[in-house]
């Protein structure tokens, strides 16, 4: 084959050569394709759980923003043919570095916590910590949802509806197994801050250790789609399988966890991983 023939295959499969190609033929449709393209990519995100406006118009102005950068791109190198090579491996960089986000955020959207990648609302703010950003936006869709500050909102209604004298009661043949169990608490996902108080509080008042139970736990993206009671030495599981009972009845989470076995937890220690 003559290099010539190279040049011109390699010039035709250039990104930025079909898109200047294409705003030639027919500018209108180009620029209806490329919005089409724009919004096919943006409404499954959108539409997914937990994306609120902010950051629906952080991904609708970050997919248009890449469209008319291409765009651009093709006009200023798509003619002069001393470009050619400068054209290919900027117009492939161009596709990888405005496609490759797009598909971590369509991937999260779609699977959810069991996806790879972190949560669309902290990938679309990558420049703060997603454990901050899941504080904020949780606190203030609890804030929204309550009418008033976080700090005053409501205990769940798993709380609320339960007879206190009837608990304890129930849990008192159980106390052995509560007593001198440290738990603690590790989650992620929009649940608020002062659900995960009530939630530790919870857990006191029926019998377990929760340090700094008024803080609410630890917020961590390692609980991202995780719910489970984890503990370590195998004198421990009787009072595992009781406290995954205990986090069942209260759990913030849309989950039942699960009980699991991990080593490097000391005895007498109980681990519990919630996420939403």
């Amino acid at each position: 084959m003559k290099t010539e023939d190279v040049g011109e295959i390699t010039k035709k499969i250039n990104p930025i050569e079909i898109i200047k190609l294409l705003v030639e033929v027919d500018k209108q449709a180009a620029a209806a394709l490329i919005a089409g393209l724009a919004v096919a990519a943006t409404v499954p995100i959108v539409r997914s759980w937990e994306i609120n406006d902010t950051t629906s118009l952080i991904i609708v102005g970050f997919v248009l923003g890449g469209a008319i950068v291409l765009k651009v791109i093709a006009a200023i190198f798509g003619a002069d043919p001393a470009f050619r090579l400068h054209r290919i491996v900027l117009g492939w960089l161009l596709i990888a570095i405005i496609t490759l986000p797009i598909l971590t955020m369509f991937t999260s959207a779609v699977m959810g916590n069991v996806s790879p990648f972190n949560p669309v609302y902290c990938q679309t703010r990558f420049w703060r910590d997603c454990n901050d950003v899941e504080e904020e936006l949780a606190n203030e869709r609890a804030a929204r949802r309550h009418g008033s500050a976080p700090a005053t909102a409501a205990a769940p209604a798993a709380l609320r509806s339960t007879d206190m004298r009837m608990m304890s009661l129930q849990a008192a043949p159980d106390a052995s197994l509560r007593h001198g169990r440290k738990v603690l608490v590790q989650f992620a996902g929009l649940i608020d801050r002062e659900r995960m108080r009530a939630f530790n509080r919870e857990l006191a008042r029926r019998g377990w250790d929760v340090p700094e139970s008024d803080k609410g736990g630890q917020r961590t993206q390692k609980a991202a789609g995780v719910n489970e009671i984890r503990y370590g030495d195998t004198r421990d599981e009787p009072s595992a399988d009781l406290l995954s009972n205990d986090v069942n009845d209260i759990t913030p989470s849309s989950q039942r966890t699960i009980v699991r076995r991990d080593q490097r937890i000391a005895a007498g220690t109980l681990e519990v991983w919630v996420s939403r």
